[in-house]
């Protein structure tokens, strides 16, 4: 079910400030967007971004920032859904364009993000987040890509 108009505005507020915070490089606000708790998950792009609890949260996004000269990002195509009679639980999906500097060459690129998030109080923080990149090797109009990199076809 579609998430009211107060909702959508207050998830849009925790988006946009938390791309804020990325692109000021604030590690401690970055942080405070994601539920404290043992259990909160983020998936990256990156075949080792699995992180499980916030130790390994921060330890990401400390890699993150340092290999990044800049980072910018914002999201586009939001849509959040709750379920009937759910007032603190919602999930959303987004388009996200991130633009970087890394090793003083600009880098930009179109991404998905999916997230799970929990009002507590009067905030919204994320208790489970996925970001992804559109398979490269796949034509539009497959659903499979015609080849796999090395890495991935190994582990199957």
């Amino acid at each position: 079910m579609k998430a009211d108009a107060m909702t959508v505005s207050e998830i849009w507020e925790t988006l946009d400030g938390y791309a804020e915070a990325f692109s000021r490089r604030e590690l401690g606000k970055m942080m405070a967007f994601f539920a404290p708790d043992p259990d909160v998950v983020h998936i990256g792009t990156g075949v080792d971004e699995w992180c499980n609890g916030v130790a390994e949260l921060q330890e990401q996004f400390e890699r993150t920032l340092e290999q990044g000269d800049a980072i910018e990002f914002g999201f586009s195509n939001l849509q959040v859904s709750q379920a009937p009679g759910s007032e603190t639980l919602c999930w959303i999906a987004a388009d996200i364009v991130v633009r970087a500097e890394v090793g003083g060459r600009a880098k930009a690129f179109i991404g998905r993000a999916t997230a799970v998030m929990e009002k507590r109080g009067d905030v919204w923080l994320f208790v489970q987040t996925h970001f992804s990149l559109p398979a490269v090797g796949q034509e539009v109009g497959r659903s499979f890509p015609d080849e796999l990199p090395e890495e991935m076809a190994d582990a199957a």
